[in-house]
């Protein structure tokens, strides 16, 4: 079912096929009395070959006021260089050359690093002009849905550069997420999955249907309101999931070689086996949790070489800023703790241990 949320001055719309409706919102988001709507689509060659010609169709065929003149243009970003803020001047300079002017709605389509790139652009030219953002992976959805900042990487480091965005408004398609490889679709829902157990009272039945294909818009729907409903005005996050945060660890001492879905299902299967053997939740709930793993056929168990106190020590790393931790609970919220190292220990031991 479509649905629209608000957050903060905008609004984040999803639905299925609404890619294909593009040129349609935007026309929405203008005056009247403009004389031209201006359209410049961000976006890299992938997401260009699947999508472009369907919105360049709606652009042209939408219905708009007479006498009102329709522009579009296209800039092609080289996915490995995006949100990279070397990339930013020549993108400027491109859209300097187009003779784009401050009334322009930059529409940014694809995962977090076109969408920041384009963000990061939108504010800087003219002084800032328009954005609609279409991201198409379900983190690029959750950060453009509940961030207030683009962050680019400089040679020293990620995130050092940063500006403040508003969109004028956000376009989920979940049939966008259909349209990726299926590693990187599998590693979408696992990522949906780590919010779900935190949140089983809504979302965790979602991932029990013989077709979890068909829920991709209420999972999104979902995760989006979850995740904005626990961040803060600055796009801070109020608490780490111990899902997520066990997933880094993983990520972080097999130095980036270990599949991002293979740590992430990792990390929520210790979270549930470790919750059942110290008691924070029943044996059904922990099931429950293994069994959505293993629907999306992933591992269970950890085949590694890591020793829990190995693991424990980069999760306290992951964690400096002294946040609480997220475990998931029968009464399908979440409930917060703080853990010491040496305590922290014996939960991931639990959770190693088959």
């Amino acid at each position: 079912m479509p649905a629209t949320i608000k957050i903060n001055n905008y609004n984040v719309k999803i639905q299925k096929g609404l890619i294909n409706r593009l040129g349609l919102e935007i026309l929405r988001l203008s005056s009247e009395s403009e004389s031209e709507l201006e359209m410049v689509l961000i976006t890299d060659e992938k997401n260009s070959s699947l999508y472009l010609q369907n919105i360049i169709t709606n652009f042209q065929e939408c219905p708009r006021p007479e006498g009102m003149k329709l522009r579009f243009c296209e800039l092609l970003l080289d996915s490995e260089s995006a949100g990279n803020f070397h990339s930013l001047p020549k993108l400027l300079e491109d859209m300097s050359a187009l003779s784009l002017s401050e009334k322009c709605c930059v529409a940014a389509l694809g995962d977090k690093k076109i969408c920041a790139s384009a963000a990061f652009a939108s504010q800087c030219y003219m002084s800032g002009v328009k954005l609609v953002l279409i991201p198409v992976t379900l983190e690029a959805m959750l950060v453009t849905c509940t961030g207030v900042r683009a962050e680019l990487e400089l040679s020293s480091g990620k995130n050092f550069a940063g500006v403040n965005y508003q969109p004028s408004l956000v376009l989920c398609d979940p049939e966008c997420l259909n349209a990726l490889p299926e590693d990187e679709y599998k590693s979408n829902l696992i990522d949906a999955l780590s919010i779900a157990v935190l949140n089983s009272r809504d979302m965790l039945r979602l991932f029990e249907a013989d077709d979890i294909c068909a829920n991709l818009d209420e999972i999104i729907e979902l995760c989006i309101k979850f995740k904005a409903a626990n961040t803060d005005s600055e796009g801070r996050k109020k608490f780490l999931s111990s899902c997520v945060v066990s997933a880094q660890a993983f990520e972080r001492l097999h130095s980036d070689k270990i599949p991002h879905v293979i740590a992430a299902a990792q990390g929520i299967a210790i979270v549930a086996r470790a919750g059942l053997k110290l008691n924070w939740f029943s044996g059904n709930t922990a099931m429950r949790i293994l069994n959505a793993i293993k629907k999306l056929d992933l591992p269970l168990s950890y085949r590694g070489s890591l020793r829990a106190g190995e693991v424990a020590h980069e999760i306290m790393k992951i964690n400096k800023d002294g946040l609480k931790f997220a475990l998931p609970s029968d009464s399908g919220d979440y409930v917060l703790r703080e853990f010491k190292e040496s305590e922290f220990e014996s939960v991931i031991s639990a959770g190693m241990t088959l």
